[in-house]
């Protein structure tokens, strides 16, 4: 059959081929916008995906970049701290050394020091020896320290009134510093009556015994009659008592406890062996106060020895002089 032949309708012919022609040309028009359309849409989605693309590879080198500075950062903190806590750790080691150099130092020092310490000790017998040789006499007691008169004014600035805390019962009580320690020294007077006795009398007493609630004696200088003591801030309990220097009163729970320290003082005398000791002098003004208000017993030079057969089982009966201080021995005995 053929297609192309014109067929006849109302009396005209129709060219059915050209109809057809012109048809296919319009659709293939069509197809070719329609195609061209499409090419167009894929262009701008390929570009659109091109664009987001290199938009997330920049992303992605940014984010790389970011990471890998971080990281050097981090790094180099990490090195930092590395370095600076090596430098801390050789700045303690340094320091350590240090004080182990210093801590051997001052051991061989102490060593040092405590040998020369005995080889004084060994040689102090001697040397006082020598010297009372020197002076002319072969007494000495090792019992206590003994200072040269020279050592003496030195600490009293020449028995300076300035330095003068007190009157004792035989002479001036000044305030002074022997090797470096704050000290009392008591200092005989010439014209005292019996003071020689009384002198002897009391470092006798006061260098063989020790106890906390009496007078602590460090050393003397018997050539000058000089009595070197401990040093009591509160000066004596007559003193705080009179509110002498515009010292505050005394409170009751620290007047007990001096009370109860004077006892344990006098138990201590009345229980000395061999032989058991009696004050015969006790009064506010023998009475010290140290800083902390502890009391001791001072001034013993009237002490009286009792003999140990006698101490505890009989009543020793004996004819003196009245000794002590009026108003402060026994009215019976006074009388």
């Amino acid at each position: 059959m053929d297609y192309r032949r014109p067929s006849y309708s109302g009396g005209k012919f129709i060219d059915m081929s050209s109809s057809q022609c012109e048809v296919s040309s319009s659709s293939i028009k069509s197809g070719n916008s329609w195609l061209s359309h499409n090419m167009d849409e894929m262009e701008a989605e390929m570009m659109r995906l091109r664009l987001e693309l290199k938009r997330t590879m920049d992303m992605y080198s940014t984010a790389c970049k970011e990471a890998l500075t971080e990281k050097q950062k981090r790094l180099e903190e990490a090195r930092e701290a590395e370095e600076a806590a090596l430098k801390l750790a050789g700045k303690e080691k340094a320091k350590c050394q240090a004080a182990m150099d210093a801590a051997e130092a001052a051991k061989r020092i102490a060593e040092a020091e405590a040998q020369q310490r005995r080889n004084a000790e060994m040689k102090a017998p001697k040397e006082a020896e020598e010297r009372m040789k020197a002076l002319g006499t072969t007494t000495y007691d090792p019992r206590y320290r003994r200072y040269t008169i020279e050592e003496i004014e030195v600490a009293t600035n020449n028995f300076s009134h300035a330095l003068e805390v007190g009157e004792g019962g035989y002479g001036p009580v000044y305030k002074g510093e022997l090797d470096h320690t704050p000290v009392a020294i008591k200092v005989l007077r010439s014209d005292a009556a019996e003071g020689w006795s009384q002198f002897q009398q009391e470092v006798h007493i006061l260098s063989c015994i020790r106890h906390p609630n009496i007078i602590l004696l460090l050393g003397a200088c018997p050539e000058n009659g000089c009595l070197v003591y401990e040093y009591m801030d509160n000066g004596s309990l007559e003193d705080r008592l009179f509110w002498r220097g515009n010292t505050p009163v005394i409170p009751w729970q620290l007047r007990f406890q001096i009370a109860a320290d004077i006892g344990t003082g006098l138990l201590f005398l009345h229980q000395t062996k061999p032989e058991p000791l009696v004050h015969r002098d006790l009064k506010p003004s023998n009475i010290l106060l140290d800083y902390n208000y502890v009391s001791k017993i001072c001034d013993v030079r009237l002490a009286r020895l009792v003999p140990p057969s006698v101490a505890d089982s009989v009543t020793q009966y004996h004819m003196t002089s009245a000794a002590g201080t009026f108003c402060y021995i026994d009215p019976e005995y006074q009388g």
